[in-house]
């Protein structure tokens, strides 16, 4: 692909066929979300949500004409390019005050050396995945948005997270690392001591294999609402009943982990109910009354018969009383039938079956009597 500049593109994209003389001042506003076109006073008219994502852009181009389109964009998608350089990404950023979302994700940042960026107040979002951006790199970036909610690292071959431990961003709320070889508890434990005030922990696909003790890190995590460990490796249920060590844990997603796989799939959703009591919506589900009472109640009989049984069962009997096994009964139809058959001064009893056709059963019976079907009624 070839590549350009961010103003190149921009005008390629939005400014179509309008000239706009690079010299001469003129007019802009922005409004909408839309194509870029000229007002009846011949104004340009851009979109605060600026999408130039495929475009090849490697570099920032003319500053002025940025400064002169961009002033008021809010939101910026430059996805799928070949911005490597973070003064050039910096370059595009510095005349856009007002930008609240940035999604850098797939250009290839595996070598943008932290510099001081600009500083962004009004930034809210910052997507970077499957850019494996550095740490560092990282670091420049939160420090330069103090008031980020939002940040999506999914993708990025991080083993580890590395941002120093001496740091905190207090206003973020979300953090997406999915995606990631990440392995080791200690891991989640640096999230929540750098981000104290994080409510969304997505960590699908992620390598995490058990979970400790939770006096080791259950005092950093004192807002977190919703987790999400799909697809991880959590083989024990030890690990699930020490999750709901987040204190104000409301909302998880716990697929395609290992200690599920012996259960059907009603059982799964069950068994995570009855060991998770806090949480009221798992898997993207709501969990009302009723079923949380049928799971709690069906994990008490799942383990009547067994042996060894899990703390949990105890909490559970102590709440809903000891349980009967549920009894077996059998509602398929039946198959067969024993019916009395009288011919003449004979009679009989036959087993008869059921899915058979009239003419059948009436085969039967003239084998039976030596009577012809045609003259029976």
């Amino acid at each position: 692909m070839p590549t350009c500049s961010f103003s190149e593109a921009l005008e390629i994209r939005y400014v179509e066929d309008i000239e706009v003389n690079p010299i001469e001042p003129c007019e802009i506003f922005l409004v909408g979300s839309f194509p870029g076109r000229s007002s009846p006073s011949g104004r340009l008219v851009l979109p605060r949500t600026l999408t130039l994502n495929c475009c090849g852009i490697n570099r920032a181009g003319t500053l002025r004409k940025i400064e002169e389109l961009c002033h008021d964009v809010e939101e910026l998608d430059l996805a799928q390019n070949e911005l490597c350089d973070l003064n050039e990404i910096d370059n595009v950023l510095r005349y856009m005050p007002n930008l609240s979302f940035l999604n850098l994700s797939h250009n290839d940042m595996k070598e943008a050396m932290p510099e001081q960026l600009t500083r962004m107040e009004n930034l809210r979002s910052l997507v970077l995945n499957h850019t494996h951006v550095p740490w560092e790199t990282v670091c420049s970036f939160l420090d330069a948005m103090p008031n980020i909610q939002e940040l999506h690292l999914s993708l990025n071959d991080y083993t580890c997270i590395d941002l120093p431990s001496n740091k905190q961003y207090t206003k973020l709320k979300q953090l997406f690392v999915c995606g990631n070889p990440i392995s080791s508890w200690n891991d989640v434990i640096l999230i929540g001591k750098i981000f104290p005030n994080l409510e969304s922990l997505i960590m699908a696909d992620t390598r995490i294999a058990s979970v400790p003790e939770p006096s080791t890190w259950e005092d950093v995590f004192l807002h977190l609402q919703t987790v999400n460990f799909n697809n991880v490796l959590l083989n024990d249920w030890k690990d699930i009943d020490r999750l709901n060590h987040f204190c104000k844990l409301e909302d998880i997603r716990l697929q395609g982990i290992p200690v599920l796989d012996e259960l059907n799939e009603l059982e799964r959703r069950q068994h995570l109910i009855a060991y998770l009591p806090s949480v009221i919506r798992l898997n993207g589900s709501a969990i009302l009354q009723k079923e949380r009472e049928d799971a709690e109640r069906a994990f008490i009989r799942h383990f009547l018969s067994k042996n060894e049984r899990p703390k949990r069962f105890y909490e559970l009997e102590a709440i809903h009383g000891k349980l009967d096994p549920l009894v077996d009964v059998d509602l398929s139809p039946k198959k067969t039938a024993q019916v009395y058959v009288h011919f003449c001064e004979e009679q009989s009893t036959l087993t008869v079956n059921l899915q058979q056709s009239v003419q059948e059963l009436k085969a039967t019976l003239s084998d039976k009597f030596g009577l012809r079907p045609t003259k029976m009624r």
